[in-house]
């Protein structure tokens, strides 16, 4: 039995039914935990078709697929962080400096113009 996020219950899904057993082949005497999870029917028919495509089951498709993204969004994460942290550091810049939003046009409209005339 599947508990869904929220409570309440869910069975899984076979295989047959859009399901997916999500397993991996890792190092001999590592434990690996299956589990079950249910795929909208178009996103199973993909899976099975680049695993098809790629000589490898459905499940080795999955957990690449998985892990791909997993990766993605550490690296979103890490990206928004230093994001946030630039925006902060340019923010306490301008206020230290006495810049306000409404002088950022004119102030790089300057900072080219003198540019320019180098």
């Amino acid at each position: 039995m599947v508990r869904p996020i929220g409570g309440g219950t869910a069975s899984a899904l076979t295989p047959d039914q859009g399901g997916l057993r999500l397993e991996c082949k890792i190092e001999p005497g590592t434990t690996v935990t299956p589990k079950n999870i249910a795929l909208e029917p178009a996103l199973k028919q993909q899976v099975d078709q680049l695993a098809q495509e790629e000589g490898k089951t459905p499940d080795e498709v999955a957990n690449e697929l998985l892990g791909s993204l997993l990766e993605l969004r550490k690296l979103r994460d890490a990206t928004d962080t230093r994001w946030r942290d630039l925006v902060d550091y340019g923010a306490r810049k301008a206020e230290k400096l006495g810049i306000r939003e409404e002088d950022v046009d004119r102030l790089i409209h300057e900072f080219r113009a003198e540019q320019r005339g180098r």
